[in-house]
This record gives C-alpha cells, structure tokens and sequence, in this order.
C-alpha cells in the first residue's frame, strides 16, 4: 500500500485491502478510515525523527480483523518520513501458525522422552495408596491421606494426558464444512456425557450457509474445552446456563464463534493470565485447557480471545474463535 504526505492511500493491492477490511477502490481515502491503529503508528513514526529504524507494528482488532504486521518504507527524498511511504502488510497469523508446528514439534519431542519416565513413579504411588487405602486399621486421618495421594497422582497423570495431547497435534488438517450442523451435533454429544439438563447448553440458530475451513477434531477439542470451563464455572452460581452463537463480522466477514455462561467472572489482572500454561484458579485444576484451545485455535489460523462483556459469561469474559 502506497500513503502520500497527508496519509492517503493512492496505491492498495486485493492482499492489503483485505487485510485491512478496505475497498480495493480506496484512491484518496485517508488511513485513519481503514486502519485507527495504523494511522496512530504511521503519525507517531513521521513526528519521531531522532531514530532511524522502522520498528514494525503488529496489529490485533478483536472484532473485525486478524493480525496484521505492518513496517514501513519512505519513498520520497530529503525528509524521507514527511513525504509518500511504502507500507507493506503481513498477515501475522501465518507466522504464528509456523512457530506454532515448531512448538509443538519441540514439545512432542520433549514429553514423549519423559512422559513414561514420569508416568511411573506416580503409577506407582497411586498403586501403594489404593493398596494402603485397603489395609484394616487406618485412622480416618490416615484414610484422607491416602485420598490425597490418590487425588494428586491422578491430576499428575492429566496433566501428562493433556502435554501428550497437545504435543501430537504437530499438524492441522483443516476442511471446509458448514458450522451449523456440527454444532447441533456437537451440542448434543457434549450435553450427554455431561448429562446436562435441558436448555443448560444452547446452540443459537446459525445460518445454513456459515461455513468454516479448521481441522474438525482441533475445533471440537477447543470448544469441548471452553464448554466444560462454562460448566464448571456458572455451576458455582447456582445455575447453569452455556451459550454458543456464531456469525460473521459486519466488516471483513469472518466466522466466529462465542461461549458465553453466567459465571462469577474473573478481575482484569487474572483475566491476562488465564492462557498461561499450568495457571488456574480452581482447586484440581490442571490449567492447560484454555492454553491448548489458543494453542490449537493459532495452528488453524484461528484467533483466540476473551473479550469484556456485559453478560458475564466463560472465566468472566465471552471466547471468540475467530477464523482468518
């Protein structure tokens, strides 16, 4: 995309213009009209003219648009940052997808190597516990010491499960497949192994036509994952209610998709920490679950993220999978 001096863009390819959610016929229109963020950057760079580096920018709207980073080019002479510039734009999600299969090859190769090395001591302990748990005489003391051994040589075995899990999915085999069918069925298996009320779990009404391109068995995992999360935390007030909608995005069309329940929510300092990997607020938590959704969400060119809402739904905050 080529800006002139008052920011204007006089030259836009199909690629930028869909980046950024603009017409193709964009002659003459100012970027702040595409791009907020992009048009504070680019008037931040041209008024900072003691550092000649062009620090690249990358850009993240949670409703409309994917990742963008954007560096810039000067393309006049003299006062090269108050004259035309060359911006160029890259769709940062296909550099997160490859870091993506390079961290999970890593982690495949790590916890493959330890996994049984782990596995068997708490095998083992778990074992002498149960046993221990049979032996006649034990106090009740004693009894909820075994219980505790038993309780954490299973979380550690999950934990184990889910790195396993993870670690496998070195790959994404995305199809093209209309959401609204899979929803209906994934809403029903999940409600019945939950054994879940009638209207606990509702699937809103989704368009016939709303299709999606991700790997079907990475989608279900992820929303089996955020659904559960749903469960777990509006239980805790008293009543379940889970919803999941999907659309599009007014601007760049995108699918998307949302669960929301009724939790107690979660303040804002908690909220940043909730996709770190092994951090949970809730006892017997492993914390992985919404680390593997983001995780599985970037490996499709999915963008993952909780959002402030007035409904007060996963964790405190409605999940959006956005597909790029």
């Amino acid at each position: 995309m080529v800006l002139d001096a008052g920011n204007r863009i006089r030259l836009i390819n199909a690629s930028a213009a869909g980046l950024l959610g603009a017409s193709i016929d964009s002659h003459g229109v100012e970027i702040s009209d595409a791009s907020a963020d992009l048009a504070d950057y680019i008037a931040g760079w041209r008024q900072n003219t003691e550092s000649s580096s062009h620090i690249d920018l990358t850009m993240s709207n949670q409703d409309e648009s994917p990742s963008i980073k954007a560096h810039l080019a000067p393309l006049g002479k003299g006062d090269e940052r108050q004259g035309p510039i060359l911006v160029f734009l890259e769709d940062a999600s296909l550099m997160n997808a490859r870091v993506q299969q390079s961290k999970l090859a890593s982690l495949g190769r790590l916890s493959e190597s330890i996994a049984h090395e782990i596995r068997n001591p708490v095998g083992a302990m778990s074992h002498a516990g149960q046993l221990l748990a049979e032996s006649d005489g034990l106090s009740a003391e004693d009894l909820r010491l075994t219980q505790i051994i038993g309780t954490h040589a299973e979380r550690v075995s999950h934990i184990i499960d889910n790195v396993l899990q993870l670690s496998r999915r070195d790959e994404s085999r995305p199809e093209l497949f209309h959401l609204a069918p899979w929803l209906k069925d994934f809403a029903a298996e999940f409600t019945r192994t939950l054994e879940l009320q009638e209207g606990e779990l509702s699937p809103a009404d989704v368009v016939e036509d709303l299709e999606v391109r991700m790997d079907p068995s990475h989608l279900r995992q992820v929303l089996w994952n955020l659904c559960d999360n749903a469960v777990k935390y509006a239980s805790e007030t008293g009543g379940i209610c889970v919803e999941i909608t999907a659309g599009r995005t007014s601007r760049t069309k995108q699918p998307y998709l949302e669960v929301l329940d009724q939790g107690h929510g979660v303040d804002s300092a908690t909220a940043d920490k909730i996709f770190e990997p092994f951090f949970t607020t809730r006892s017997g938590g492993t914390g992985l679950g919404l680390y593997i959704s983001r995780e599985l969400c970037e490996l499709n060119r999915a963008a993952a993220f909780s959002e402030s809402s007035s409904r007060t739904p996963i964790a405190g905050k409605p999940w959006k999978a956005r597909q790029q």
